[in-house]
């Protein structure tokens, strides 16, 4: 009973925090421009709350002007190491894998014992079909870790679509209480052609993330209105490791292969990856 109850209190948090009117809030907050010893402390307990790494991160020299400056903060160079072997598909992000495996039958693992479909995740029942038989991996970015987002492999950028959607917390415990709830969120995706075929990557809005920006294309959930499908002619073509996108506060990255016939290079489920590190190694 008592069980029971938990369990329908915390749905009901779910659901009360996963407006857009309070992620965008604390998006406006995160770019206010506050007194700099304010910003200084804020910055400090969160650090300390989170146990963030800061030794890898570029720090500017005058210091952070608003706090999605230090939560978009980049690396330094030579902080990741990134695989550069032509056959390999690296992580795009750091953070936790929370489910990796093969599409099958149109499916993705979202939690143990639910499943989405991947054409819904995209907004394109037929691009999700055209990657039946590949491999995926979910990677949970958490308030610790680094929120830019990179190219898994070279290739050419075809298209971006843009899905609105709510905006659920994606924490463990809610994605293994809501169903679909990647689908259901707003989400942003890149579609790729590689010389193995084709990759999406798509980046999953969540509670009080304040927008999604791609960095290959002035491009922002803040700036869409509706649903959107771009496509780009020429294609733009890109090297594994550059930056792909950022979170302006963290989410999580589904990334999705053609290629049903590789290699799993990364740890299992519930570990660390780190950016540029193997994850697949095509055949």
């Amino acid at each position: 009973m008592f069980r029971r109850v938990k369990n329908l209190i915390s749905r009901e948090l779910i659901y009360l925090t996963s407006t857009k009117r309070l992620s965008r809030f604390v998006g406006i907050l995160a770019d206010l421009k506050l007194p700099r010893p304010v910003l200084a402390k804020a910055i400090d307990l969160y650090i300390k709350a989170y146990k963030v790494d800061i030794a890898s991160f570029e720090i500017p020299k005058n210091g952070f002007v608003t706090f999605n400056d230090f939560f978009t903060r980049a690396i330094k160079n030579g902080a990741r190491s990134v695989n550069q072997e032509p056959d390999v598909v690296v992580a795009p992000c750091d953070g936790k894998i929370v489910t990796i495996g093969r599409i099958e039958k149109g499916l993705v693992l979202q939690a143990k014992g639910k499943y989405y479909s991947l054409g819904a995740l995209l907004g394109d029942d037929s691009l999700g079909q055209s990657l039946e038989g590949g491999y995926f991996i979910t990677i949970y970015l958490s308030p610790k870790d680094y929120h830019r987002v990179h190219f898994p492999c070279d290739c050419e950028v075809r298209r971006l679509i843009y899905r609105p959607g709510r905006l659920f917390t994606v924490s463990q415990n809610a994605i293994e209480m809501i169903e679909n709830l990647f689908p259901n969120n707003e989400r942003l995706t890149t579609v790729m052609e590689t010389a193995f075929g084709t990759v999406v990557l798509c980046m999953v809005g969540a509670s009080c993330v304040g927008r999604i920006r791609t960095s290959y294309a002035p491009i922002s959930t803040e700036t869409l209105r509706g649903e959107s499908d771009l496509i780009f002619n020429p294609p733009i073509s890109k090297k594994k490791g550059e930056e792909l996108g950022v979170f302006l506060l963290g989410s999580t990255v589904v990334l999705a292969v053609s290629s049903s016939t590789l290699d799993l290079l990364c740890p299992s489920e519930g570990s660390r990856v780190m950016m540029g590190s193997p994850v697949f190694r095509i055949h």
